[in-house]
Parts: C-alpha cells; structure tokens; sequence
C-alpha cells in the first residue's frame, strides 16, 4: 500500500549560490558523510541531487523524517537507493495511514531523479510491505 509520493524541482543555480554561500554548514545540514564522498569530484552538483531527492522524501512521508534521518546510497550499478536512518515517526504516520498497527510491516522506498541543468527532479514513493 502506497502511504506516501513526494516530489521536488530544484534550480542547480540557486542551490549553488546557496552552497557557495554557507558551505560547511549547508553540507553538514544536507549531507551525510557517504553523501559528500560520493560526489566529492563535483559537490555543488551532488549536493543539488541530494537536497531534490531529500526533499521528495521528506514530502513522501508526510515531514516525519528530516535531512540528517535521510541517506541516499549509490548500487555498484550507479542506481541509487535511499536509507531512513530514523524511521518510527514514519511507522507511527504509516500506521495513522492505513488505521492497524503495522509493528513489522517493511516499509519500501522508490525514488528517481532526472536533471537537465539547470533543473534537477525527484520522485519519492513510499510503500508498505
């Protein structure tokens, strides 16, 4: 059962500027650690990618989740993959969601994301398994 869809459209201009403006304390707000390794060879682009799939997230469950409780994971494939490092109040909403107690119940992250700079796109669906 689909308990959430997210989705976001950013400007890869502005969110450089805002980069270039407030780098280690943007980076430390958005980014996880693996986040930053990724995309060291081209941070404004990486960082831009992260704050759309994020965003898309963060909607997609209803703002019960934040930056810093989202990781986004590369496959060897390139295909990336999303971790909720924190995700009872997500569980709590999903339960809401569907009106049962869902104790076990896996909870299924898919996202994309598309750019033609200098726009970058995400979706976000979450699932309950």
């Amino acid at each position: 059962m689909i308990i959430g869809v997210g989705t976001d459209l950013v400007d890869f201009r502005r969110i450089s500027r805002l980069l270039r403006a407030h780098p280690d304390s943007a980076i430390k707000k958005i980014m996880r650690p693996s986040e930053v390794q990724f995309y060291k060879g081209n941070i404004e682009l990486g960082f831009s990618k992260i704050w759309a799939y994020k965003e898309a997230v963060i909607k997609a469950a209803n703002k019960t989740v934040g930056f810093a409780d989202i990781e986004i994971f590369h496959l060897d494939s390139g295909l990336s993959q999303i971790r909720i490092i924190n995700d009872e109040q997500l569980r709590e909403y999903a339960s809401r969601v569907i009106g049962k107690h869902i104790g076990c119940g896996r909870l299924t992250y898919h996202a994309t994301l598309t750019d033609e700079l200098p726009y970058i796109s995400a979706v976000c669906i979450i699932e309950i398994c």
